[in-house]
């Protein structure tokens, strides 16, 4: 009987799981061309860039951080940015090489914790704009 109240006590500590699960934003542009070539800046407020393009029509997306992604929904344009939640972002939208849009906005992010309480947060959030 005390054996089985020790193991129970022992529950109650902190566990973690190392379940992947970074922090995400998704940004949508509303209304884009698939058949155009696209490139899409963010600039965070603590500085950091990230950028990604459609390289060919409909088929070749990048991100330079190598772990967002790029891609079309129909015709919404979206990117799934991985790690990276700053609270004011600036951002670019440029088409066949000249910009056709630029805004700034402060997300409006979700936390939870993935990985069990007391494990550490994450941030996801969304904007969505039109061209």
């Amino acid at each position: 009987m005390l054996l089985s109240l020790m193991m129970l006590t022992a529950c109650d500590e902190l566990t973690c799981n190392l379940m992947y699960a970074p922090d995400t934003l998704i940004v949508t542009v509303q209304d884009a061309d698939p058949a155009s070539l696209y490139a899409l800046s963010f600039t965070g407020d603590d500085g950091t860039t990230i950028s990604c393009a459609i390289v060919e029509a409909g088929t070749t997306a990048y991100c330079d951080d190598n772990d967002s992604a790029i891609g079309f929904d129909g015709t919404d344009l979206v990117v799934t940015l991985w790690a990276f939640v700053p609270d004011t972002i600036d951002a670019t939208v440029s088409l066949d090489g000249a910009s056709v849009l630029e805004w700034s906005f402060s997300p409006e992010y979700a936390e939870d914790e993935p990985n069990g309480e007391g494990c550490g947060f994450r941030r996801n959030g969304a904007e969505t704009v039109s061209l």
